[in-house]
């Protein structure tokens, strides 16, 4: 009975032990636990930063889809969609005259060969330096137009030693496409800038061609350059369908252009013998009431055609008001017509530009 109470007295005490010890590692977890709380809140602070209004640096990324209280950043304009009106024409313009105003673009800036075309401004330098009644008397720039490398250049047929007034030479220069009138109207205006009726003729075919692209570049055609008055085909003689409406856009405002570009038929009054020709016809087929390609409404501009540029031609209508100019350039011979015809077509459909003052685009 005594061994039987000292065997339970030890049991006791070993019972004591272990839940003393289970409470003292208990105790110690959690002072462990609790002593890498704060450890672990400081890392993950640093891993998350707090953000605070007073910090815009630390301002969130925004979502893709701009909430309520976003203001969007402003996108660039599109290029206007325009329609395919089948044109053969690598490039094509409509330009609104008054307002300048784009209503139609094809390749618009795309470098290429202007041809004839380039006549309208050997016309417009001559008008702004050469009174129209002025006379004019026709010396060996005539044989320019003559030589080997030209004799596929069209002719007004003028001839050595003969007085015209400017006035008739620009509806030899614009009708028929005279060559030779170009050349004449190039002379004359390089001497009377220069101040000089003796300055050479080379001196004058270069001092002209600077004046053409001062010119070109004053009105804004920056992708042209000019080397000749005719526009014969040269390899370094470019233009764009944007530069040469601009270019028509400035001889259009002067009266006497308008008059001779919208004439299909001029009589001379005059000739200087039997080789010289009594009449000149228009090569713009838009305006020959005998033909299937006549326009009523069309009144100009130019042709121009070679084997390098291809058909080429700017025209022009008024249209509710406004006059609209259509270029188009490296087209075909059969498709010429049709291109500008459905381009002032289409100009005629849109509605009317508002008309602003007048004047060449700056």
């Amino acid at each position: 009975e005594k061994r039987l109470l000292i065997s339970l007295c030890r049991m006791e005490v070993r019972m004591k032990s272990n839940r003393l010890l289970a409470l003292t590692t208990l105790c110690l977890i959690l002072t462990a636990c609790r002593a890498r709380q704060p450890e672990q809140t400081a890392q993950a602070a640093t891993a998350l930063p707090q953000i605070s209004p007073s910090h815009p640096e630390l301002t969130p990324t925004p979502s893709s889809t701009p909430q309520p209280s976003q203001t969007p950043s402003p996108q660039p304009s599109p290029t206007p969609a325009y329609p395919d009106l089948g044109l053969a024409a690598e490039s094509a313009v409509l330009l609104d005259a008054a307002s300048g105003t784009l209503l139609y673009a094809k390749n618009e800036q795309e470098p290429l060969y202007p041809a004839s075309t380039v006549k309208m401004m050997t016309a417009l330098l001559a008008l702004e330096y050469l009174d129209p009644q002025e006379e004019v008397r026709l010396g060996d720039e005539i044989n320019l137009a003559w030589t080997v490398t030209r004799l596929d250049a069209q002719k007004a047929g003028l001839q050595y030693n003969e007085t015209l007034q400017v006035e008739e030479l620009l509806y030899a220069l614009l009708l028929p496409s005279g060559s030779d009138a170009a050349f004449a109207l190039a002379v004359a205006t390089a001497r009377k800038a220069a101040d000089d009726p003796y300055l050479s003729l080379g001196e004058s075919l270069d001092l002209f061609a600077q004046l053409m692209n001062e010119r070109a570049a004053e009105l804004g055609a920056t992708q042209t350059r000019y080397i000749n008055p005719d526009g014969y085909q040269d390899a370094l003689q470019k233009t764009t369908a944007y530069d040469t409406a601009l270019v028509a856009q400035a001889a259009m405002h002067a009266a006497l252009f308008r008059q001779i570009v919208a004439c299909p038929h001029y009589e001379r009054a005059g000739v200087f013998n039997g080789n010289s020709p009594a009449s000149w016809d228009n090569s713009n087929r838009l305006l020959q009431t005998d033909l299937p390609e006549y326009d009523p409404a069309a009144i100009g501009i130019k042709t121009g055609t070679s084997t390098e540029a291809g058909a080429c031609l700017v025209s022009a209508e008024e249209i509710d008001g406004r006059l609209v100019i259509a270029v188009v350039l490296h087209s075909v011979s059969s498709q010429v017509w049709a291109d500008s015809q459905r381009l002032l077509d289409y100009a005629a459909r849109l509605t009317p530009v508002p008309i602003l003052a007048a004047g060449p685009a700056e």
